[in-house]
Formats: structure tokens, sequence, C-alpha cells
């Protein structure tokens, strides 16, 4: 059990061993690659300890200095004053870190409001303002991250030394304290040249595509829209309009509209004889009411005109004549019936 947990705790030690040196390789290219873009000749020995190598510290040989204790004040105001323009730079480093985050929020709320991305090239400038505003953030917090910097102390060997060797030892610790400093300052401050180009290009991006969007999209448009999402807002509108109210009483019966002009006349149905008359054939119901009406040598004469291919007669006639010659037929055994 133990050798398995062990071995765990080893899995996992190299799972975040590894993604921190992933993690510290992509910083420390994509500071090189942003100071490399801004114009600053730097190495990428450089940009990984986070600091410049330029300024070499020696010491000096202060054996023939006459006053020792004015060079030291001299040094030490050196030091401060190296100091000083580090909490400067610092404190421009903060400043555009809180105007970026703050550009960032405002951008991430408001900006999809006003701008809408409906070309390819607007999507792509917008792309690029975010990347360029990301990176700046992210060039800043490396500006922030922990470095090496050198302080001045004593041990048990600068004890025994007496004073004049004790000043000469102080001025060279001074010097080379100030050589770290500033060699830490200067990267410090291509750093913020970097962001804050970064972070003006950025700027300059979102209100390039804010003014385009504003001047090509129209106040109609922008109305019309917010109409649309308030009416799409079931929400909204429920608590505009409020609770129902009881039915009202009726009102009185407007007048009669003004009567419209007649329309154009369709098209008429054209009435087929023939098949009019073939249907009418092949109804029962008119043999019969044929031989109620008829005597039955005259019905049975009339169904042999109207069928005169079926008892095989030597000549065919059609519909029309059938039915004459049967209205004929009835008129004449009415005469003969008389009165």
């Amino acid at each position: 059990m133990n050798r398995i947990v062990r071995l765990l705790v080893q899995i996992f030690q190299f799972l975040f061993d590894a993604f921190f040196q992933t993690r510290k390789a992509f910083v420390w290219l994509l500071t090189f690659l942003s100071l490399r873009l801004c114009g600053v000749e730097i190495g990428a020995k450089d940009v990984w300890h986070g600091s410049y190598s330029t300024t070499v510290h020696k010491d000096l040989n202060l054996d023939k200095a006459g006053d020792l204790p004015r060079f030291l004040d001299t040094v030490k105001v050196c030091l401060t004053t190296a100091q000083d323009r580090r909490a400067v730079v610092s404190d421009k480093c903060r400043t555009l870190l809180t105007v970026s985050s703050v550009l960032l929020t405002l951008i991430a709320l408001l900006l999809p409001k006003f701008i809408h991305l409906d070309d390819a090239w607007m999507a792509v400038t917008f792309y690029i303002a975010m990347s360029a505003l990301l990176n700046t953030i992210i060039l800043l917090l490396v500006f922030f991250d922990v470095g090496v910097d050198m302080d001045i102390s004593l041990d048990s060997d600068d004890v025994a030394l007496d004073a004049k060797d004790m000043q000469k030892n102080l001025i060279n610790l001074h010097r080379q304290c100030q050589a770290t400093l500033d060699n830490r300052t200067n990267y410090l401050v291509d750093l913020y040249k970097a962001a804050r180009f970064f972070f003006l290009s950025a700027f300059a991006l979102v209100v390039l595509l804010f003014a385009v969007s504003s001047a090509v999209r129209s106040h109609v448009d922008l109305t019309e829209e917010i109409i649309m999402r308030l009416r799409a807002d079931t929400a909204m509108i429920n608590l505009l309009r409020g609770p129902k109210g009881e039915k009202g009483n009726k009102g009185d019966q407007g007048d009669r509209g003004v009567r419209g002009e007649r329309g154009d006349r369709g098209p008429q149905p054209r009435l087929d004889l023939d098949a009019l008359v073939a249907r009418l054939l092949k109804d029962p119901r008119f043999w019969t009411k044929l031989e109620i009406q008829t005597s039955p040598p005259l019905a049975a004469a009339s169904r042999i005109d109207f069928f005169p291919n079926t008892f095989f007669s030597s000549r065919p006639r059609t519909c029309r004549a059938a039915l004459r010659s049967a209205r004929l037929s009835r008129c004449a055994s009415e005469t003969r019936r008389g009165p």
C-alpha cells in the first residue's frame, strides 16, 4: 500500500513539474517575442533570468582614496536613486495593470452590445485587439514576478576589519548592489515599454472598431434591434403589462364601413355536356324516374334507343339524339292517350 502511495505521489509530482516547466517556457517565449517585436535588443538568456548582464561590477582599488566617508555617502546616494527609480517604474506598471484590467472588463461587458462583428475584417481586428490586451496583462504580471536582486549584509569576516577597510568594503558592496539593481531595472523598463505598446495598440483598435460601427450602423437599426430584444424578453413584457384586469362592458356597435368596389369577374366554369349525359345515363335513378313517367313499351323502346350498340343497332346515335327521341316518344304517347 505504501509503495502504491509513493508511486502516485511521484506521478503527480512529475505532472506538476511538467506543467510548471511548460507554463514557464510559454511565458518566457511570449515575453521574448514581445520584446523583440517592440524592437528591444535582448537575448533569450536575459529574458530567462529576468535581468540584463550589461553592467558588470568590479571592485575599486581604494588604497589611494583620500576622503572615504564622503565617497561612501556618495555611493549610498547613488544606490538610493536606483531604488527610487525602481519604485517609479513599479508604480507605473501598477497603474497600467489597473487600466488594462478595467479596459478588458469594459470591453467584455459593453462591446458586444454596441459593436456587431458583421464583417470578417472587424472580427479579425477585434481578436487582435483582445490578444494584444491579454498580452499586456501577461507582461505586467511577468514584471511583478520574483527576480534576482542583491542587498547589503555583513558576515563574521567583516567584523574583524578596521574602520578604513570597512568603509572600502561598504563602498564596493553599495556599488555592486547598484549594478545589480540597474540591470534588473533596465530590463523591467523595457518590459514596461513593451506592455505599454501592446496596450496602446489594443486601445487604438477598440476605438477604431467603435468608430466604424457607429458610423456604419444607423440609429434606426439600433432602435429596431432594441425593440426586438424587448419583445423577445417575456419576463419584461409580463412585468410591464401587469396583472390582468376584469372584463369591461361591451361597447356600442360602430358605424358600417364603406362598401368596397366590386371585384373582377372570375373565370366561368366550362360544362362538359357529354360527360354530364354519360354520368346521367349510368345513374339507375334516372331510369327509374323515366319508367314511371312513360309507358312500358315506350320505356323499352327508349332504352333500346339509348343503347343502340347494346342491342346491335346498325346506326349508333349520340346521347343528344337519344334524349331528343325520348322526348318525342313521350309526347307521342301523351297524344295517343288523350284527355
